[in-house]
């Protein structure tokens, strides 16, 4: 039991002892002392021309005092504060790098420090450094190297090079952030370049002589060609800033060559007189050389150049005798030494295609256009045209399809149409006539149509002369509306394709029906045509 007692009293009696030693343990004086801006530049142009020095008292002090030191915490330079009583809170001053006497302190190293003496609590000497700077620094751009800059093309050289001169860099001190170097490009359409720069000797904030490297070998080749900047820019803790620029060239792309005549790719029955075409590329192409089908590349001659653009023509009449196709290969070589290879092909070709060959028909039609159909071996080149020649005049062109078969409506002139076709090729050759088709073209008025009628087919009106407006109605033998269908131009003749739904949408029944077309003249006139015809809707 005794032992029991004993630990429920020990505990009780270091309890007491605690409290005891913390009511009389004194309370620290300075709860807060700082600067904001630990580095000035008292020149009068607004930044950084002062620093605030910031203190609180926890309690009164019995004196108190904050005086600027020089650096050796010493020889006093300006006083703050005086030693004097001060009660707790907090209290700003500003120094402007000032002695006591109004002088400018000088640049240097400076020390502030506040010293305390409490009723209770001990006495304080907090010190804290305060750098006066109103030197610049300076950075100069002295080259840059190899201008133009060619990235990736020399694996010796693969940067470019920018050899710059730092002066008037701040002190080093303890305490003080060093001067902070920065190098940023802009392209020709002033945009920044993203850009991984190294300097060497590393830039630690001292005066000297710096080369700043950009390898843009990896993606040089996104890069535009034309006019860069780079900007050198030094900043210290006193807010100063100065920048150095310099403009250079970079050549990433290399020269283009564009053939002009006869295309790449083209199909030619006469051969022209001379390949053309041009060359190009930032500055000029430095040299061009061509490659003759069978034989080495060899220089370009008798080139003509304006600005950045060389013209050339390639005699022909020599290396291009048989048909078959030609293959000319070009080497572009830049300024600084990049190249690239061009080849350009042509076919020389002078055999005419097949003649096509029209379905036949001869006899009357009654509706102003014709569909003429045929088909036509064009040898598997999809680009030949099927050129539809009406009473010796050509007055269509439709592209032969992959299945050689075409088709087309021939617009009918009143009476006779003799038509024809021919086939003409990529080169321009051109076939002998196909088999004549005769269609005489009836232009009596009238309502015409297939027999049956089936879904997708077309109603022809033709008026007697020319109309101002055409309806079709089209009935059951009921006499309910079916569908309707209406043209207002102005015309002699009008079609009308009926997709064998009714007004609603929905699919008409097999069985006769009634189609009634007006046609209504500028003079108020009009004519009625009826027919009844037979509507088939599964053919």
């Amino acid at each position: 039991m005794k032992y029991t007692r004993r630990l429920i009293q020990l505990p009780l009696l270091a309890v007491m002892l605690l409290l005891a030693f913390a009511e009389s343990a004194p309370a620290q004086l300075v709860a807060r002392f700082d600067l904001l801006g630990s580095v000035i530049s008292p020149d009068g142009d607004g930044r950084q021309d002062s620093t605030r020095v910031r203190y609180t008292l926890a309690d009164s002090a019995v004196a108190l005092g904050v005086v600027v030191f020089a650096a050796d915490s010493v020889t006093p330079v300006y006083t703050l504060r005086a030693m004097a009583p001060a009660s707790a809170g907090t209290r700003d001053f500003y120094w402007r790098g000032q002695r006591d006497n109004g002088t400018f302190a000088g640049e240097g190293a400076y020390v502030v420090t506040l010293t305390a003496f409490g009723n209770t609590a001990p006495d304080t000497v907090l010190s804290l450094p305060v750098f006066v700077d109103t030197t610049p620094p300076r950075v100069q751009i002295l080259s840059v190297t190899p201008n133009p800059y060619a990235p990736g093309l020399s694996a010796a050289r693969p940067a470019v090079e920018i050899a710059h001169v730092v002066s008037d860099a701040s002190p080093l001190s303890t305490g003080r952030a060093p001067d902070q170097l920065g190098v940023t490009f802009t392209n020709p359409s002033g945009a920044p370049v993203e850009a991984t720069v190294t300097t060497a000797p590393p830039f630690a904030g001292l005066s000297g002589n710096y080369v700043s490297s950009w390898d843009a070998s990896a993606g040089g080749a996104s890069l535009p060609d034309g006019e860069y900047r780079v900007d050198i820019t030094i900043d210290d803790a006193a807010g100063y800033s100065a920048t150095a620029s310099y403009r250079f060239e970079i050549d990433a792309a290399v020269p283009t060559v564009t053939i002009e005549s006869p295309a790449d790719g083209a199909r030619v029955r006469v051969v022209p007189d001379s390949l053309r075409g041009r060359a190009f590329d930032r500055h000029g192409v430095d040299s061009l050389y061509v490659k003759y089908p069978s034989s080495p590349y060899q220089p370009v001659t008798g080139a003509g150049v304006l600005d950045d653009t060389l013209r050339f023509a390639i005699p022909l009449t020599d290396s291009v005798v048989n048909e078959g196709t030609y293959a000319f290969s070009f080497r572009a070589v830049d300024q600084v030494g990049r190249s690239a290879v061009y080849t350009s092909v042509f076919t020389y070709d002078t055999t005419a295609p097949a003649a096509p060959v029209l379905d036949a028909f001869t006899g009357s039609w009654l509706t102003s256009f014709y569909p003429l159909s045929g088909s036509v071996d064009n040898g598997g080149d999809a680009s030949t045209l099927v050129d539809i020649v009406r009473n010796g005049a050509v007055i269509d062109s439709v592209p032969s399809a992959l299945s050689n078969r075409f088709t087309v409506n021939v617009p009918l002139e009143v009476g006779r149409n003799q038509i024809v076709a021919v086939q003409r090729d990529g080169a321009g050759n051109v076939s002998g006539p196909s088999n004549t088709v005769v269609v005489k073209f009836q232009s009596t008025g009238g309502l015409y149509f297939p027999v049956p009628f089936t879904p997708g087919g077309t109603f022809q009106v033709n008026a007697e002369r020319v109309a101002r407006s055409v309806t079709l109605r089209v009935f059951d033998v009921t006499g309910d509306l079916v569908t309707f269908f209406e043209d207002g131009g102005t015309s002699r003749y009008y079609a009308f394709n009926w997709n064998g739904r009714n007004s609603s949408d929905q699919p008409v029944r097999r069985g006769p029906l009634v189609a009634v077309a007006t046609v209504l003249y500028d003079d108020g006139s009009r004519d009625v045509y009826r027919e009844v015809f037979l509507f088939d809707s599964n053919p």
